[in-house]
């Protein structure tokens, strides 16, 4: 996969997941309490598939979105396998990262 269709593909991930976060929030507002949380199920699915084109073994493209917080978190440090500290903010650098094979 090319790093602009990444790029691409993980901003549309990114947006809906946010819209969805949105949506729940709206809900647990006017709601009595009783609802079921959203699950954006369809959000996991795409990280899949985004996950098997590049080939994500190390599963790198969830750690950047949760644990880091979308490349937001900014007290974790990745380091490749020569102990490197290897940038992971932006989506760029997520793709230079699982394109390592160092950083795997």
């Amino acid at each position: 996969m090319e790093k602009k269709d990444f790029v691409k593909a993980m901003k549309k991930i990114i947006e809906s997941e946010d819209a969805f976060c949105n949506l729940e929030d709206a809900i647990q507002k006017v709601s009595d309490g009783c609802h079921r949380p959203i699950i954006s199920k369809h959000i996991e699915i795409c990280m899949d598939v985004i996950k098997l084109a590049m080939k994500d073994d190390n599963d790198w493209i969830s750690y950047w979105f949760y644990d880091l917080e979308k490349g937001t978190r900014k007290k974790m440090k990745v380091k490749d396998c020569d102990g490197k500290v290897v940038k992971m903010k932006t989506l760029s650098d997520l793709y230079n990262c699982i394109n390592n094979k160092k950083a795997n």
